[in-house]
C-alpha cells in the first residue's frame, strides 16, 4: 500500500471515527425531569377533625409562620403552591364535601396536587422575660403520606413578631431540611413511588387466581397480573403477591413518578387506568377504587 493510498484511508475515515466518539449521547425525555425539584406546599399540622381553613383563618401568627416557611422554600428556588390561594379558589368552587369535615386537608392536597406537603407547627409561649418559639417542619409525600424529612427550631427573643422569629429558624433549619427531603425524593424518583393493589373477586364471580384467561394462552389469571406488575414496577421492584379465597394482595408495588413517555406526573390514579386496561384486555370487567396508595380492583 504507497502513501497515497494510506492518506487517503486516512482523511476519509478518521474524521468520522473521531466524530462518533465525540458525539454525545442523546438524552432520554425524562432526563431533565428526573432531577427536577419537587413542588411543595407549607400547611399547619392540623389534629383529626379539624378544619383546616378554621384553624388558618383564626391564627394569624400561624399564617405568618406558614408565609415565612414557604419564602424560605421560594428563596430556595423550590416551586410553592401558596395555601391561602388554594384555600379560596377550592372553597369558591366547592371543592369541600360538606360530609367530610374530618378529611378537609385530604381534599386540599388533592384539589392543590402537590408532589410534597410541609406541616408545620408553630408553638410561642414566655420563657424567662422572654418569648420562646419552636418551628417544626415534617415533609411527607402527598400520594403515600410517607415522611421524608423532619426538623425543629427553637428560638428566645424579646421580639414578639412571628414573621422575624420564624425567618431567623428557617435560616438555621431550611437547608438541612430541603437537602433531606430532596434526597429522599431523588430517591423516590430512581426507585418508584410505593403503592398496594387488591384484586376482590366478587361473590359469585367466575373468575378467581387460578381461572385460565383464553387471551393470554390459557395462562392463570395469578400469573397473568404477577407478570404484568413485574413488568411495569420500577427496577422489576415489588413485594410478592399473597393471596386467599376471594382476593390477591400486592403490598409493595414501585411505580413511577413521572410518565416515562411524557414525563408528566405518573399517579396511582393513572396506573388503575392501565391495570383496568389490562383486565378488558382479558375480557374482565372491574370496579376500581383509588384511595391515596391504595387501588383496590372488584372483579365482577
Amino acid at each position: 500500500m504507497n502513501i497515497r493510498t494510506i492518506a487517503f484511508l486516512l482523511f476519509t475515515f478518521l474524521p468520522g471515527i473521531f466524530h462518533a466518539q465525540e458525539t454525545p449521547a442523546a438524552k432520554t425525555p425524562c432526563d431533565e425531569t428526573k432531577t427536577s425539584r419537587p413542588s411543595i406546599m407549607v400547611i399547619p399540622r392540623v389534629k383529626e377533625g379539624e378544619d383546616i381553613r378554621t384553624i388558618i383563618d383564626k391564627d394569624f401568627n400561624l399564617r405568618a409562620a406558614i408565609a415565612k416557611v414557604q419564602e424560605a422554600f421560594n428563596a430556595r428556588d423550590f416551586t410553592t403552591i401558596d395555601l391561602v390561594a388554594k384555600l379560596k379558589a377550592a372553597t369558591a368552587q366547592d371543592a369541600f364535601t360538606i360530609d367530610a369535615a374530618s378529611d378537609y386537608k385530604t381534599q386540599l392536597l388533592q384539589y392543590a396536587n402537590p408532589d410534597i406537603y410541609v406541616e408545620t407547627e408553630y408553638l410561642a409561649k414566655p420563657a424567662n422575660g422572654l418569648t420562646s418559639t419552636t418551628v417544626i417542619l415534617t415533609a411527607h409525600d402527598c400520594v403515600t403520606g410517607n415522611q421524608l424529612g423532619s426538623k425543629q427550631g427553637t428560638k428566645a427573643s424579646e421580639l414578639n413578631d412571628p414573621a422575624v422569629i420564624v425567618g431567623g429558624i428557617m435560616t438555621n433549619i431550611a437547608d438541612p431540611f430541603l437537602n433531606d427531603m430532596q434526597a429522599k425524593f431523588t430517591e423516590m424518583t430512581q426507585d418508584g413511588r410505593q403503592v398496594s393493589l387488591v384484586f376482590k373477586f366478587k361473590d359469585g364471580s367466575v373468575w378467581n387466581e387460578t381461572a385460565e384467561v383464553e387471551s393470554r394462552d390459557y395462562k392463570e389469571l395469578g400469573q397473568v397480573i404477577e407478570e404484568w406488575v413485574a413488568e411495569r414496577a420500577v427496577k422489576h421492584n415489588y413485594a410478592a403477591p399473597r393471596s386467599t379465597a376471594n382476593a390477591i394482595y400486592y403490598d409493595d408495588v414501585r411505580i413511577p413518578l413521572r410518565d416515562p413517555v411524557t414525563c408528566r406526573n405518573y399517579t396511582s390514579t393513572m396506573f388503575r387506568r392501565d391495570l383496568t386496561a389490562l383486565l378488558r384486555s382479558c375480557n374482565i370487567t372491574s370496579t376500581p377504587l383509588v384511595n391515596g396508595a391504595q387501588i383496590i380492583m372488584t372483579i365482577d
